[in-house]
């Protein structure tokens, strides 16, 4: 999900301070949902609120083709939406009902009623996943698993509302891959305190003691598949487990061993875990990848490297006590030593369970690993490494018929665009109105008008598309009309390379007294060794001053 897309989704509902009156479910959703409240972090360091200043594990899953996430360590599993749901009566519209999981009885909660998202298929082709938290469970139905992501503390930010209540499910977003994939969290913590959401917390919680001894006995575990075969690793043996990345070729790719891929400067071969496996399997393409592919690669640590195992597809988190695990005969296992045990559930396949410290303790995967480490970690690894020392700059891309930038913690809100303002007379050209956004008064200006550019679009394909930043000087809040907001972009000092202002177009000269800097968005090359982009990035300072001589004069 690219930026325009978040902004679309968290925008989506009207500013209460403007709004009518709603009805109370009306009301509450568009608290839980409304986004438009929040300011963008200018702490682009600083981690996530609260936590420590370290990697953290989350699983990721999707709505249509929204992409949540939830700490790893909350999700006591994922079930298939049980044939029996009860609906209760006079409850909210995003509470499908109640159903009982081994004697608890846990509430189901749609999301995509609950933040205003596309409707959706039937539920019972969906999955839930059970969220255990302070002693409660709450089951969110999705629609396909995602992946399970080790994430650095600096990707890590979060939503800040202006009444801080404790109703706004999505607390903030993971930005990866330079900002290219933004990731919604949920927090577990406002899940529990949905209103009219029944959680029999007295029942619950005077049991959650005893709960939490049983749940120390049960483990946890990831279950996917290669052909139709279900196998499983405990969760604690995964690193991480994403999509199929870009393959390179190794020279020392075997039968086993398709080739090495790159995971945030970690170079790591890529091993078809069928075929190390003895497993019957047809030649791996790596050339279709992407969300309909279901094909991920779970990443192992082996010491101080890693390896990728590719498998057909990841199912769900499943827990399971040391009972459940039955022994698997030695009579026609070539690899007796990786199999943990077998796990039978009912209403579902049965599971092997492999020892993940027996799979890496083999021969075949140590020498395969090492060998990477020694010829592509030194290069690849290293230069990615060194990109990282110097100072980051995190930009918001937008349009203003070629691509701008401005630093992200320059911009204190992005809204929509409405014509719904004030139109005080005598106002400059380029002044459209003044907005009343949560009791403050915005001066909204148009870009175009502002640097005599020609008129915006008047399609509503335009008008859908155009947002407005907020920036402040001082005391003054300004809105700055674009044409879309596009991305989040991060630039290393080292991969910066300026553009000289000549290559500008001519129709922007009048913006370049306002420009920083021009520099090359990185990664932005289609082809290898062809044209990248270019982004202009605003001096804020300079901008919101000629804003104010403008109004002055």
């Amino acid at each position: 999900m690219d930026m325009l897309e978040l902004v679309d989704q968290l925008e989506s509902l009207p500013d209460p301070a403007l709004a009518p009156a709603q009805a109370p479910d009306d009301a509450h959703r568009s608290r839980s949902a409304h986004a438009a409240v929040q300011r963008l972090t200018s702490r682009e360091s600083s981690g996530w609120e609260g936590e420590a200043l370290t990697s953290s594990l989350y699983g990721t899953f999707f709505l249509e083709s929204v992409e949540f996430a939830l700490p790893v360590e909350v999700i006591q599993e994922v079930v298939i939406f049980p044939e029996r749901v009860t609906a209760i009566p006079l409850s909210p519209a995003f509470l499908i009902g109640v159903f009982n999981l081994r004697g608890t009885i846990v509430p189901v909660i749609s999301l995509n009623i609950l933040l205003g998202l596309s409707s959706r298929g039937a539920a019972e082709a969906s999955k839930i996943a059970i969220v255990d938290f302070d002693g409660t469970r709450v089951g969110l139905v999705f629609d396909s698993t995602g992946e399970m992501l080790r994430v650095q503390a600096a990707d890590k930010h979060a939503f800040h509302y202006v009444d801080d209540a404790p109703h706004h499910v999505v607390k903030g977003a993971l930005k990866l891959a330079g900002g290219e994939r933004i990731i919604q969290v949920l927090d577990p913590a406002a899940l529990l305190m949905i209103e009219r959401v029944p959680q029999i917390l007295d029942k619950q919680r005077s049991g959650a003691t005893a709960r939490r001894g049983t749940l120390a006995l049960r483990r946890q575990c990831v279950s996917f598949r290669l052909g139709r075969t279900a196998l499983a690793f405990e969760i604690g043996a995964i690193h991480e487990i994403v999509r199929v990345p870009a393959v390179q070729e190794s020279v020392l790719k075997s039968d086993f061993c398709v080739g090495m891929f790159a995971l945030r400067g970690d170079v790591m071969p890529l091993v078809d875990f069928g075929v190390l496996l003895g497993m019957s399997r047809t030649p791996v393409d790596l050339a279709t990848t992407g969300m309909a592919d279901e094909r991920r690669v779970m990443v192992l640590r082996l010491g101080e490297t890693s390896v990728g195992l590719l498998v057909d597809s990841v199912d769900s988190i499943i827990g399971f006590a040391g009972d459940d695990v039955l022994p698997i005969p030695s009579v026609g296992a070539r690899r007796g030593a990786l199999f943990a045990g077998w796990i039978s559930r009912a209403g579902g396949d049965d599971i092997v369970l492999l020892k993940h410290d027996a799979l890496l303790a083999g021969t075949e995967l140590t020498a395969l690993t090492q060998g990477h480490s020694r010829l592509y970690a030194n290069s690849e690894g290293l230069a990615a490494k060194q990109r990282q020392r110097g100072e980051r700059q995190v930009f918001i891309t937008f349009k203003l018929d070629n691509l701008m930038a401005m630093p992200i913690g320059d911009i204190r809100e992005i809204i929509r665009y409405t014509d719904e303002m004030l139109t005080p007379p005598g106002m400059p050209s380029a002044v459209r109105g003044m907005l009343n956004l949560r009791r403050r008064l915005v001066t909204i200006v148009d870009l175009r008008a502002l640097y005599q550019l020609k008129p915006r679009g008047e399609s509503a394909a335009d008008a859908a598309r155009a947002k407005i930043l907020i920036v402040e000087r001082g005391t003054d809040a300004y809105g700055l009309i674009v044409d879309s907001v596009e991305n989040i972009v991060h630039v290393y000092a080292s991969d910066k390379l300026p553009v000289p202002s000549m290559l500008i177009d001519a129709t922007q000269k009048n913006v370049r007294g306002d420009l920083r800097e021009v520099i090359e968005v990185p990664d932005s090359a289609t082809v290898a060794g062809g044209p990248s982009l270019a982004m202009m990035v605003f001096d804020v300072a300079r901008l919101t001053q000629r804003i104010a001589q403008t109004l002055e004069d």
